[in-house]
């Protein structure tokens, strides 16, 4: 890990279904730089390098820019990374996960930035993937999603948790606190729209994710997410306060109480 705050860092990748190892690749990179500019490749790009993307770049790129770390977006950019592009944005020094991304001709994408000594890795978010998340919707299980929260991830992820709400804070007394609650499976443009018109100066917004039970049992819908993990990717979003787990599928007259909730949006 980088000892020093740069003013410019670049990463770049293909984000395509964000979820949280995403959003916490993005809080690694943003902790080491004043400012974090991503770049997005194209679907064609994609498509020829690894698979067909399941999102199209417009919605990638909107999602990138409702998430906290980040300061700035630029799309179509080189699937090999190069100089070019670094100092194109006045980035010193590009950063990836410590995994092993390949092209398609097999080499590595960033082997020029790595010989020019402009490279460095982050750790690598364990228990999720993009294609952890497709074959979750392509062959979905409650019970099996439940048990993927085990003794260790589920310490892992609540670690993670305490990270993403570093520098949030619970209402004050006098703040406009608009809360809404729901399953937000998984992070899409709609629900990003939705929020962001719902977040305002003037508003506090807390958002409630369902528990995974609470959604079988009266919605009858296998969450692709579990609860804790749904909590981390909202808590990733520059629209949102304070993102409530495991928040009650009824609304409580306590619980407004002790959030001090102004608005109830049902």
């Amino acid at each position: 890990m980088l000892s020093n705050i740069h003013e410019n860092i670049w990463t770049d990748g293909c984000f395509d279904l964000f979820h949280y190892g995403h959003a916490n690749h993005l809080r690694q990179a943003k902790s080491m730089a004043t400012n974090l500019i991503v770049g997005l490749h194209s679907d064609m790009d994609i498509a020829e390098n690894k698979k067909n993307s399941v999102t199209c770049l417009s919605e990638r790129m909107f999602v990138m820019n409702s998430i906290k770390y980040v300061n700035k977006v630029v799309i179509n950019t080189p699937y090999v990374t190069d100089l070019n592009i670094l100092n194109q944005n006045n980035c010193h020094f590009c950063i990836h996960g410590n995994d092993k991304p390949l092209c398609v001709n097999g080499q590595d994408p960033y082997r020029f930035v790595k010989e020019n000594g402009r490279y460095k890795s982050c750790a690598r978010t364990r228990f999720i993937s993009t294609t952890e998340i497709i074959e979750r919707v392509l062959f979905p299980s409650f019970e099996r999603n439940l048990t993927r929260t085990n003794v260790s991830s589920y310490s892992y992820l609540v670690g993670l948790l305490d990270k993403f709400r570093e520098g949030h804070y619970l209402p004050c007394s006098g703040d406009n606190v608009v809360y809404i609650g729901g399953k937000f499976d998984i992070l899409h443009p709609f629900l990003l729209h939705y929020l962001k018109k719902l977040k305002s100066p003037d508003n506090y917004l807390i958002v409630g994710v369902y528990s995974d039970q609470d959604i079988r049992k009266n919605l009858n819908f296998y969450p692709t997410l579990n609860s804790l993990e749904r909590c981390l990717a909202l808590s990733a979003c520059r629209f949102v306060d304070w993102v409530v787990l495991d928040a009650p599928f009824k609304m409580k007259k306590d619980f407004i109480r002790h959030y001090n909730v102004f608005l109830h949006l049902i």
